[in-house]
């Protein structure tokens, strides 16, 4: 009989990731992820996606460039390091994988501003339409949750 094989998350730290200038987290069995708008449940499993795998797809699978998910008011601070470590489990034996880089003062990320518009220039209308599902008609506004009037 095969023997179940489970990779177990342990520890996961970040610098400078997104909303988080510094958070470790402690993985238990059942790890739930509870909190308002914002504060950063979807940025933990962005984190455990990007240092997994290397790169930041977004829910509409376009990739999105490593410099967009610094946390910018570090940056302003001259802190210009993103760095994402998982600890995790795999038969009885312990691995880390960490992934770093640091932005340098020529890549545009001075608020987010410019660099987004830069980026967007380079999508092509049907990603666009894909990447952003928010629609505008009519002085109403309607996304997954439904439409509001204006």
């Amino acid at each position: 009989m095969a023997t179940e094989s489970k990779i177990i998350f342990n520890e996961l730290t970040l610098q400078n990731f997104k909303i988080f200038d510094q958070a470790k987290i402690v993985f238990s069995p059942k790890t739930l992820f509870i909190g308002k708008n914002g504060a950063g449940k979807t940025s933990i499993l962005e984190a455990i996606k990007w240092v997994w795998y290397g790169k930041h797809i977004s829910r509409n699978d376009i990739e999105i460039p490593s410099q967009f998910l610094i946390n910018i008011d570090d940056v302003k601070n001259k802190d210009r390091v993103l760095s994402v470590s998982l600890e995790f489990s795999h038969n009885e034996e312990k691995y880390l994988i960490r992934r770093q880089i640091e932005i340098d003062d020529t890549q545009d990320i001075d608020d987010g501003i410019g660099s987004v518009n830069s980026y967007l220039r380079n999508l092509t209308e049907d990603q666009i339409k894909t990447e952003f599902s928010m629609k505008i008609n009519d002085n109403s506004i309607s996304d997954q949750e439904g439409e509001k009037k204006l």
